[in-house]
């Protein structure tokens, strides 16, 4: 249930004042140094009431070091990718704080009181927003989020009530009994535990602004650590996917190899055309093993694309600016626009791979991202995103051949590392995370695909027909 502030009947001296802005610098000062972001969220019945208070907080805090954003109508450049990315892309970086006016949940009210999405569709958006926050939140976000009311007389006097949508009316201002519902729905289901909303009820300006200034610092001066999310249970071993299944002898001689990849690059070029008409981006996933083939792969695929309508992503250890944030948000950033491809070589799946087995997130973190990572590809995929997967597997031996090949080609020798080798000796473990990875994140929607590796050229030729049966059943759909 969202808390509620209490009802302050006496005035607010200037000394409250005074003290409750040095307890907010003061804890915005020591935030700098921590390994925590804060997004303070403001929603509420009334707009002026919202922009009042987002005004106080600019004054009262140091705006060097505080980002706000308004999220009204989708721009041009936000609809045209998934519904979240526009938030995602506003999220402060560990050690700072932003101001999210409206944001995700007051868009979700205004699209369901604009009729632009019925009730079944609304509550998917609320479960939707609730996981998302729970997900920042057991990532280390501080999330403060305040709902600012007014009663009905207030809301029928102000000349527009809860305008966040873009600044417009609410679609009928004598429908106020639907939107109290609208809103009460909104706040239960989304006061999760882990960020419960402070609904403030005061009706004085002075009061309304301490009661949020007190919730604000005993938000950001708790020290209780959010609960992780559970690791995913065991996997029952008649549904595991087993490497030890897939043929590694198939293979391809030259010259059905040419054949064969022309035609598949011919039909990947028809589609993509077809897709820019029609809007349609395709996401690409490409892990495989160390000279497993991607780059060979990705090269076949760029020349059947015109250079518009493709992005190529070779995705290694995070930059220092990425490790300041969930380890999904470099990978949001780089969500395509409709109509193009984007081809990610390696991807996030790197969190239950080589995060796992060389211990860079810890048991909790992945194992919560195989939940985190299924709901992000949900969201692609609901936005329309074909979204392709493949995981290109060879064994042991043809590996190591394949670094002694390296070592004796000049153009191919910056491709070998010292890690590469080391890699190998954690080959079981790699193993066992794969087969997680493949069971655990294998929908209906975006499947998995192992390709047998050991012959490049049939590697190569399968993976381009996989994409192109995928962009076939996107743009059917």
């Amino acid at each position: 249930m969202a808390s509620k502030s209490s009802d302050r009947k006496t005035p607010v001296s200037d000394d409250l004042v005074t003290d409750l802005r040095v307890r907010l610098l003061n804890a915005q000062f020591d935030l700098r140094t921590s390994q925590s972001g804060v997004v303070i969220l403001i929603g509420g019945e009334d707009r002026h009431i919202c922009e009042a208070a987002v005004d106080r907080l600019h004054e009262w805090l140091d705006a060097r070091y505080l980002r706000t954003r308004f999220f009204g109508e989708p721009q041009p450049d936000e609809r045209v990718r998934p519904r979240f990315w526009r938030y995602w892309r506003a999220l402060p970086p560990r050690g700072r704080m932003a101001i999210f006016f409206g944001a995700w949940s007051m868009n979700a009210i205004v699209d369901r009181l604009s009729n632009r999405i019925d009730r079944r569709e609304f509550d998917a958006r609320l479960a939707r927003i609730r996981a998302m926050e729970e997900m920042l939140v057991a990532d280390g976000l501080r999330l403060v989020k305040l709902w600012l009311r007014c009663n009905g007389d207030e809301a029928v006097r102000s000349p527009r009530v809860a305008g966040l949508g873009g600044g417009r009316l609410w679609p009928d201002l004598r429908r106020f009994e639907k939107v109290e519902r609208v809103v009460n729905g909104m706040l239960s289901v989304t006061s999760a535990g882990s960020s419960p909303w402070v609904v403030i009820e005061e009706k004085g300006r002075h009061e309304r602004e301490q009661a949020m200034g007190e919730a604000i610092v005993e938000r950001l001066t708790d020290r209780t650590l959010p609960r992780p999310q559970p690791v995913s249970g065991e996997i029952d071993e008649s549904d595991r996917f087993g490497l030890g299944k897939v043929d590694l002898t198939r293979s391809l001689d030259r010259e059905a190899y040419v054949r064969k990849l022309e035609r598949q690059q011919e039909r990947i070029t028809r589609l993509s055309r077809k897709a820019h008409e029609r809007r349609m981006s395709t996401i690409v996933v490409l892990e495989g093993w160390d000279a497993a083939g991607k780059g060979g792969a990705i090269r076949r695929l760029a020349r059947a694309v015109l250079l518009r309508d493709i992005s190529i992503h070779p995705i290694g250890a995070p930059e220092p600016e990425a490790q300041r944030y969930h380890y999904l948000w470099r990978f949001w950033k780089r969500m395509p626009r409709d109509g193009r491809l984007a081809v990610f070589d390696r991807s996030w799946y790197g969190r239950v791979l080589v995060e796992r087995v060389e211990r860079l997130a810890s048991e909790e973190e992945w194992g919560r991202a195989y939940e985190e990572i299924r709901d992000f590809e949900s969201q692609l995929v609901a936005h329309g995103t074909t979204v392709c997967k493949i995981f290109l597997h060879i064994d042991p031996d043809e590996q190591l051949r394949r670094f002694r090949a390296r070592e004796q080609t000049p153009y191919k020798k910056y491709k070998l590392t010292e890690e590469d080798f080391r890699n190998r000796e954690r080959w079981g473990d790699y193993v066992a995370a794969i087969e997680d990875m493949v069971t655990r994140t294998s929908t209906e929607a975006c499947p998995w695909h192992v390709v047998p590796a050991n012959d490049k050229r049939y590697a190569r030729v399968r993976v381009l027909k996989l994409i192109a049966r995928a962009m076939e059943r996107g743009l059917k759909r």
